[in-house]
């Protein structure tokens, strides 16, 4: 006598509902965790392009920032014209190379590459595969410019991730005193400053000490610079 127990049709139609139930309820949920996964390594690959244009404030040397990224070594951010984000990776046909001044004390020029990431990859795409907008305002040497990721639907809505680089991110007041060797600020005194543009090293004009000795260069962008009265 055969006792073989098999299901019957109605007790495959309720477990294959019960496997279509527990379906619809895990799509949602794994869909959301890769959007949102997808969504966090995307703001991290953003930040390390932001960091590789402006460097790392964290990096310290004796207590001084020693790290500017691109915009330190040339005195721009990445100009369209130039070739865009592809600079951080390779210098490129245009940009000279990195060359210091000795008598000046200060150098500009391409010394990267600035930007680090997984080999083989292109960090110039997000998560998603698709490709960043960077957006510079328009000019030779930009000091101003947009990132953005266009999310998951791929067009311009509130998914979008956008890193902006403004004006305070890029440059600033460089401010100091000359002062004799008794320590009183001597005024009238000519102090030129240098500092990289388009990669090459430049000299202002030169600002004139006040009443106490004191100058400034304004909107000068960050970097290592160097002065002479």
């Amino acid at each position: 006598m055969n006792n073989r127990k098999a299901f019957t049709l109605v007790e495959v139609i309720v477990i294959l509902a019960v496997l279509a139930i527990l379906a619809a309820m895990a799509v949602p949920v794994a869909l959301r965790i890769f959007e949102r996964t997808a969504e966090d390594t995307t703001r991290e690959e953003m930040d390390n392009i932001k960091k590789a244009l402006l460097g790392n404030p964290q990096k310290l040397q004796t207590s001084f920032r020693n790290d500017f990224g691109y915009l330190g070594d040339i005195g721009c951010l990445p100009s369209i014209a130039l070739g865009g984000l592809d600079r951080l990776l390779t210098q490129g046909g245009t940009l000279p190379g990195w060359n210091f001044d000795s008598a000046k004390q200060a150098g500009a020029g391409w010394k990267g590459p600035y930007i680090t990431g997984t080999p083989g990859e292109d960090f110039k795409k997000d998560q998603l595969g698709n490709d960043y907008t960077y957006t510079p305002v328009a000019g030779t040497c930009p000091l101003t410019a947009t990132l953005a990721s266009n999310g998951l639907d791929q067009t311009t809505t509130s998914d979008d991730i956008t890193v902006t680089i403004v004006a305070n991110d890029t440059t600033a007041t460089i401010r100091g005193t000359v002062k004799n060797t008794s320590g009183t600020g001597l005024a009238g005194v000519p102090v030129e400053l240098y500092y990289p543009s388009n990669g090459t090293l430049t000299t202002s004009t030169p600002a004139t000490t006040d009443a106490n000795g004191n100058y400034s260069f304004s909107s000068r962008p960050f970097g290592a610079r160097a002065v002479n009265p």
